[in-house]
């Protein structure tokens, strides 16, 4: 079974925070090309960033009720990334209004900032496996 992949989880977790602080501001201010470009390369670091997590986590025992609580915000921050992803394509096509893609984001960010510190929650109250 190995050893948990702690230190790429931390570096991709970083990654995708600086990619999705960088697509907020993009989005806000910068070139609709460069937003686009930083916002699909934060949800693939997102993506990575869960893969590992829960790579990190088999190697850990969580209590119920917490993990229970941090699924209720993970798995639907995860889809509300995709919601988000799509509500930008129809932006870059005039079929939704900017103000609903911000508030569809906003949302993302918040479960995304939810599920972040849960997880954090979860370990901190977890234990780790014997190796």
């Amino acid at each position: 079974m190995g050893h948990p992949p702690v230190v790429p989880f931390v570096l991709v977790l970083v990654l995708t925070v600086g990619l999705l602080i960088f697509a907020l501001v993009t989005g806000i201010r910068g070139p609709r090309n460069l937003h686009v470009k930083v916002s699909c390369a934060a949800l693939l670091a997102l993506g990575l960033a869960i893969y590992l997590a829960e790579v990190v986590g088999g190697f850990w025992v969580f209590p119920k009720i917490p993990l229970r609580v941090h699924l209720s915000f993970a798995i639907p921050g995860a889809l509300m990334g995709l919601v988000t992803a799509v509500s930008g394509v129809l932006v870059l096509k005039d079929r939704c209004s900017r103000r609903t893609h911000r508030r569809i984001v906003s949302l993302f960010l918040l479960l995304v900032l939810a599920a972040s510190t849960t997880g954090v929650w979860i370990f901190w109250v977890g234990r780790a496996k014997p190796l």
